[in-house]
Order: structure tokens, then sequence, then C-alpha cells
């Protein structure tokens, strides 16, 4: 219980003192250890496997020593191995891997010192959509080349029935898209048992959730590494929250999610990090960057890249209450205005890290 309270006092400046904990570079720096590290495309806990992968990667005496597999694997199948399904999507028979006997191959190597190589590359990682494996001498890998997608409407790209579009261009002079967030009345995960690589078209429905869909694609196109969403939004509370997803529509209109988590979510009075806390100014444009993890997948010729933009998560996070009292005490709710703006000015944008051909940048 303690602990529960303390967790819960966010306005504490000691709060920050948790975070501080986290490791640094003079950390990673003392730790001459090889390693395996193992995660996968839908695995909770990724975000803290690609800390430690970069920090070990970056600073550790054993930086070259260092193995990365990710998979198409939730928490659990990164110990046993994965399945052939997730969701909505399918993968090859050998997505599945005996990590049990890898783990015994590396030991057998950098413990015991009885195998003369440890024969594995610097990372591997399965792509899914084309469903591949690709060996890679680094990761995030040389050859990507971070590209926006930028928001585009004629101010009304609220649900599917709306007029949001992607495109590789800056947008110019554009009105700005509205919704209502009432806290009390939130955005589900998702609808039904499914959870990742979920459908999302029930949801999309929601005049609360705006959409933003690309074009039907005649070529592949594929990333490897972080993605993220630069935002510029408003809002009449001060304080709220703001939410992205990333979605590949195929052919016949599944709109399947990507990534580990429910959705990248950013609450806006830490948007400066947890040991800052600042509060809103009602109707002032702020940029946010919300992460939506590490992604490996391949839009196929005929599916779009779609783009999700709302406020809530329910029940994966609490809803914001948007009043900008004490988070632990507030007992008040608040519905709020929020305004997601798109122009020279303001370009919001979903940053993708494209897999290239060379180092001239051609798109794959």
């Amino acid at each position: 219980m303690p602990l529960y309270r303390k967790l819960l006092t966010i306005r504490d400046p000691n709060y920050d003192l948790v975070y501080q904990r986290r490791f640094g570079a003079d950390e990673y720096r003392r730790i001459k250890l090889p390693a395996l590290h193992v995660t996968g495309w839908f695995d909770l806990a990724q975000a803290g496997a690609m800390e430690f992968w970069n920090g070990m990667t970056t600073y550790s005496p054993a930086k070259d020593q260092q193995h990365l597999l990710i998979g198409p694997w939730d928490h659990l199948q990164t110990l046993f191995g994965g399945a052939q399904r997730m969701g909505e999507m399918e993968f090859t028979p050998d997505s599945q891997v005996d990590i049990i006997g890898l783990h015994a191959r590396f030991f057998d190597y950098y413990l015991k010192g009885i195998s003369e190589s440890f024969d594995f590359p610097r990372a591997r990682v399965y792509i899914t959509g084309s469903n591949r494996w690709r060996d890679l001498d680094s990761y995030p890998p040389m050859q990507r080349r971070d590209q926006r997608l930028y928001l585009h409407s004629d101010g009304q790209a609220n649900s599917l029935r709306g007029n949001g579009v992607l495109r590789w261009q800056i947008p110019a002079d554009q009105p700005v898209d509205t919704y209502t967030f009432d806290p009390q009345q939130p955005v589900p995960v998702s609808v039904g048992k499914q959870a990742h690589a979920a459908d999302q078209r029930p949801i999309e429905g929601r005049d609360d959730v705006l959409i933003y869909t690309g074009e039907v694609l005649d070529k592949p196109l594929e990333i490897i590494g972080p993605v993220s969403v630069e935002l510029f939004a408003a809002s009449n509370a001060s304080d709220t929250d703001f939410t992205a997803k990333l979605v590949d529509v195929y052919p016949d209109g599944r709109a399947v999610r990507l990534g580990p988590t429910n959705s990248g979510i950013i609450r806006a009075r830490f948007r400066n990090g947890f040991g800052k806390e600042q509060l809103l100014t009602p109707g002032k444009v702020v940029k946010y960057r919300i992460s939506l993890a590490d992604l490996g997948h391949t839009f196929l010729p005929g599916h779009r890249i779609r783009l999700e933009i709302s406020s809530s998560i329910y029940p994966e996070v609490f809803p914001n209450q948007n009043t900008g009292n004490p988070i632990e005490t507030d007992t008040e709710w608040r519905v709020a205005q929020q305004t997601i703006y798109h122009d020279s000015a303001y370009p919001s944008a979903v940053i993708l890290p494209v897999f290239v051909d060379s180092p001239t940048g051609k798109v794959r």
C-alpha cells in the first residue's frame, strides 16, 4: 500500500527519483557482459527490452557481444517461441523459434566456453506482412530513413465516414479537425476478446476517433525501427490525453492494429517528462511526440496505411478527467474539446522508419 500511494502521488517532486534510478550511460559502461536480447513486435515489455539493447550497444564495453531477436510474438511467446497466428495476422512456420535452445547455445559459448562460436547475427527480426526474417548488422538498421506521412483533411476526419487522408506531401493551409473527448464515454481498447493485431473497424465508427488513411499501395513499403507521431494539438482543458494507433488496412477492409500496445498515448501535463509537470494553456497549440514503439512490418501492395488519433484507451489507461486537478485525488470530470492541426505551420505527421535499398535513400 505505501508503494501504491507513492506511485499515485505523481505531483510529489520526489516521484521523479523513480525515473532517476533507471539505468544511464554510467551504469551501462560498468556492464561488461554479453547479452541475448529477446522481444516481440506484440510484446508489452518491448520498450524495456529495447531500452536495454540501445544502452548496451551504445555504452557497454561488451557492445560487440550483444545480440537481438525480435519475432511476431507477445510477451509469453518470447519464451515459448511463438505461434502462427496473432489476431488477424498469420505467419509462416519458421516464425516459431526454439528460444530455449537458442539460450542454451548462447550460454554454451559465452558462459561455459564449450562451443567454438555463437552462430547468430547482431540482430535477427521477423518482418510481419511480408513474413520473412531479416538478419541485420545493426538495429535499428542503417538502411532505414525516417519519412513523414502527413495528416490531411477538409476538417472532417471524424470516423470512417470522414475525409482524413495521409500523404507524403506537407499540407498547405487546411481547416483543423475537432472532436469531443468525454472521459466517461472513453474509446475502448478493442471490441470483443481479440487483443493484439485486432480489427479496428468497430472502433473507427466513433466520432471521437479521427481517421487518416493513405492511398492504396502499388508496391511494398517496409518499416523497421521506432515509429512515432508528431502531433500539433490544442484543448480547452488544462490537462488531457492524446492517443495514436498505426493500422494496416487490408484489401478486404480489415483495419489491423500494429504494435505491442493498444495505442500510443501521452498525458499533456507530462509532455516534457514525468519530473516536470506542466498544465496546458487552454486553446494553445502544443507539439506532442507520441511513441508507437518499434515495428518491423511490410505494408503490401493493395494495402493502405492508416493513423487513428483520439484521447483514450480504456481500460488500459484510466481516462484523463481533463480537470488538471491532482490525479491521485481527483473526483471531478470534464468534457474536453480537442483540436488537431495539420497545415504548413503545424504539420502533424506519423514518422515511419522506411527500409531502403541503398544509402541513396530509395524507398524499398
